[in-house]
């Protein structure tokens, strides 16, 4: 354990060293760049630093990057929860189903797949918009607009075709641990088709699960850009686009806030994870 968790703390130092160079580089480059490197690393860790927007007022960072952070992670950990809700429903029932279903199953995935995403995301909007015109029933937000905002669409949108990816992974996973000889010895135990798999077969791919999962995570990251134009979300994505934000310090502190926190709670889920499968245990 206490080697597991050296490994991330160094490996979190070389991010966050990583990420401070890459963030003040690029503008090196760029005419009348005066900020030295010691004073961008004396700016990036003062909490009252300010920018300037095109107004030349000066708002704090934090107020003004703070709702939307918190509006775009809402929309970001939901949908990652929902992914894999959905994906591992999907394969489960895919398992245990027949080779009719199996073949069903695969039909729909393909045609749901070749489905761009934004012809998916304009299909939705316009469903909900035709079920508005025929029932008076407004049940959820299209757009984000004022005070009101879109959580349920732009939800489901991010969440489908990660789902689709993670499903078959899922899949693939399972069905080559059902050749394993311990699940021939416990079918010939009498234990059920259900239980082996919710209990022995989920148990062992789940390491290798989540080592996918952090990939179909940051396809989502670069997909919530998407998300936020299409649905008019004034959102964390969208704010690293404003004129005023394009400077050394705010963007290293807009790159910190997505990295730090998903960091944190990958590696404890990677941590306990590792505790479950007796990961720890074999690295002792």
């Amino acid at each position: 354990m206490k080697g597991f968790f050296i490994e991330k703390c160094m490996e979190f130092c070389i991010c966050i060293i990583v990420i401070a160079v890459i963030s003040y580089v690029p503008f090196l480059f760029l005419e009348g760049n005066t900020l030295s490197f010691t004073t961008f690393l004396q700016k990036l860790f003062i909490p009252g630093d300010a920018v300037n927007p095109m107004t030349m007022r000066q708002i704090s960072f934090w107020d003004v990057i703070w709702e939307p952070y918190m509006y775009s992670g809402t929309i970001l950990l939901v949908s990652t929860f929902l992914t894999v809700v959905m994906a591992t429903c999907l394969s489960f029932g895919y398992v245990l189903s027949s080779l009719k279903i199996k073949k069903a199953i695969e039909r729909c995935l393909v045609l749901i797949e070749s489905i761009p995403d934004l012809l998916l995301i304009f299909m939705l909007q316009i469903f909900f918009v035709w079920v508005f015109k025929q029932t008076g029933l407004n049940l959820v937000n299209i757009y984000a607009f004022g005070s009101k905002q879109a959580y349920f669409l732009p939800i489901v949108t991010m969440s489908i075709v990660p789902a689709l990816h993670f499903f078959r992974i899922m899949v693939l996973f399972l069905l080559d641990e059902q050749n394993k000889p311990y699940v021939e010895f416990a079918r010939a135990k009498g234990l059920s088709r259900k239980y082996i798999l919710f209990v022995h077969l989920f148990r062992n791919v789940i390491y290798h699960l989540f080592n996918h999962l952090q990939s179909t995570f940051l396809f989502m990251i670069s997909s919530l850009l998407l998300v936020e134009a299409a649905f008019n979300i004034n959102g964390y994505m969208s704010f690293i686009l404003k004129p005023f934000v394009l400077n050394p310090v705010t963007v290293a502190r807009w790159i910190f806030l997505l990295f730090i926190p998903f960091y944190v709670v990958f590696t404890i889920a990677h941590f306990q994870v590792k505790r479950t499968t007796g990961g720890l245990a074999n690295e002792k």
